[in-house]
């Protein structure tokens, strides 16, 4: 079940936060974002609005009442910065150390440190939380009942946030895993431009670096299976149709090392439909028939592409 919570951030109204308090506060913010599905806040009213989806909402209000007040419906106001861009601000303000934070946040003993480029990669080893921006290739086959069907190749980015894994040996490891962000796109010579992004307004892109190898035969020091549910939208701008999926894509991956830089995977054949975003509960306009995938490079520039991708998200509210 989801619930929205309208906050007020309270220990920054006439009052100055000690380091301790700074700290204490940047800590149970990172604690408290795992929870948060969708979140956008208004730095000047220091204003939040969490989509949080829980069976159990009151566990999550425990987390931040020392430093926020539930406040019911909040007025609108314009989302100037991204939730994630939010706390990175208080903890610039305050002179705490986000990154070092999150990395002690829960990270089991003997992880080693996220990746940033290929040369720091380590196979076989698992790193702690963290986000990624990489290149990502596609190739859709899509079907549009009376125009035909086509492999098309989509080229782009995307941005996947990853949570501590539950053990830092690379056997007993699991790596809840969510796609924040997809931007591909490419030329179909039958349904012209197509245009492929996450749909997190209708449910979020999520999966997990499963336990174990994904081949029984190589029961340790083999590469693991990663999954991903994707729900997408699919922007065909020259046919004047926006499709989206009701039923997961289910993208598999098999990977040995974390980010998975280089490798691919996909769907094999499937026939997934694909809805008219117009008309949600009309008969499929599209399926989708396979996906193949490939993960490209560390984007240049990640940290500032990063920012930039979150400025732009919150100028669209």
């Amino acid at each position: 079940m989801k619930y929205t919570l309208h906050l007020t951030m309270t220990p920054f109204v006439g009052h100055t936060l000690n380091s301790q308090e700074a700290t204490q506060l940047i800590t149970s913010l990172v604690e408290f974002t795992k929870d948060v599905e969708v979140g956008y806040v208004n730095a000047g009213n220091r204003a939040a609005t969490l989509v949080i989806d829980t069976e159990n909402p009151q566990d999550l209000i425990k987390k931040v009442v020392p430093w926020c007040i539930v406040t019911g419906e909040h007025p609108n106001v314009e989302p100037v910065v991204g939730w994630d861009d939010f706390v990175q601000s208080l903890a610039d303000i305050s002179g705490v150390d986000l990154q070092q934070i999150k990395s002690n946040n829960g990270a089991p003993d003997g992880c080693c440190s996220s990746a940033k480029n290929i040369s720091e990669l380590k196979p076989f080893s698992m790193p702690v939380g963290g986000e990624d921006l990489l290149e990502f290739m596609a190739w859709d086959t899509i079907e549009v009942p009376g125009v035909g069907e086509e492999t098309i190749e989509l080229k782009g980015t995307y941005q996947i946030e990853r949570q501590h894994p539950t053990s830092s040996d690379w056997n007993e490891a699991e790596i809840d895993i969510k796609m924040k962000k997809l931007d591909v796109k490419g030329v179909s010579e039958r349904l012209g431009r197509v245009e492929v992004s996450t749909n997190n307004e209708f449910q979020q892109s999520q999966g997990r670096v499963q336990k174990g190898t994904a081949f029984t035969d190589i029961p340790t020091g083999g590469a693991k299976l990663c999954e991903m549910n994707n729900f997408a939208k699919f922007n065909l701008p020259d046919l004047g149709l926006t499709a989206f999926n009701k039923e997961p894509i289910e993208l598999k991956h098999t990977i040995t090392h974390v980010p998975p830089v280089g490798q691919g995977g996909g769907t094999g054949n499937v026939r997934i439909p694909l809805f008219n975003v117009e008309d949600p509960d009309g008969e499929p306009v599209a399926y989708l028939k396979k996906v193949k995938t490939h993960i490209g490079d560390f984007c240049k520039g990640h940290s500032e592409e990063e920012k930039e991708a979150g400025h732009q998200h919150n100028h669209q509210h």
